[in-house]
């Protein structure tokens, strides 16, 4: 399954191209089977998979960075949960990095690890510092290209869920950054707008 995930139809070294479904067929199989079975066997399934990240996520090759990250957000839901936010607690920096890869499919791909991890593990994000370091990296890429800023807009979505003030509580992760982010889309939607027209 994981050798799977590295089974892209597509050639472009830069991956500058859209890549749709069907050209990462088999890659987007391997990674809903690698789901299933991190549900099913669970802690045992971080090793190998931990390995494959490790060894692909700062490859040259974008095929192998898209497939590492592919492979870390498939397991977001199934192992212990300290386990893996361990895990991601210590490649944190690495991959924050990726934000900015030359490669929209990376950068589309690390989205949507992040909005894996709202999902499954949004306790992260009470964490200043780490608030502090990917909220504008996410805001940035909210003008990126349209299946890059969906995975944004989806992370901002089960951030606000699993966030939502409780007991009139004043505030959650996202406050600080609630104008700045609303102002952002207000940007996008002019723009894409103009462009239709």
């Amino acid at each position: 399954m994981l050798q799977g995930l590295l089974i892209l139809n597509y050639d472009d070294d830069e991956g500058e191209g859209d890549l749709d479904d069907d050209d990462g067929g088999p890659a987007i199989s391997a990674g809903c089977c690698l789901q299933a079975l991190a549900l099913l066997i669970r802690n045992d399934i971080m090793e190998l998979v931990i390995k494959f990240v490790a060894a692909n996520i700062q490859a040259e090759n974008w095929k192998q960075r898209y497939a590492g990250l592919i492979a870390l957000g498939s397991i977001a839901e199934g192992p212990e949960k300290q386990q893996f936010l361990e895990v991601i607690a210590q490649a944190l920096n690495q991959l924050l990095i990726l934000f900015s890869d030359k490669s929209p499919k990376v950068r589309e791909a690390i989205c949507w690890v992040f909005s894996r991890l709202s999902e499954h593990h949004p306790d992260i994000f009470l964490d200043q510092q780490v608030a502090e370091q990917f909220i504008p990296r996410l805001r940035d890429l909210l003008s990126d290209r349209p299946r890059i800023s969906n995975q944004c807009c989806s992370v901002f979505e089960k951030l606000s869920t699993a966030h939502a003030p409780q007991d009139d509580e004043p505030s959650n992760c996202l406050t600080p950054y609630f104008q700045e982010l609303m102002s952002k889309l207000m940007i996008n939607a002019n723009q894409a707008e103009h462009t239709a027209e």
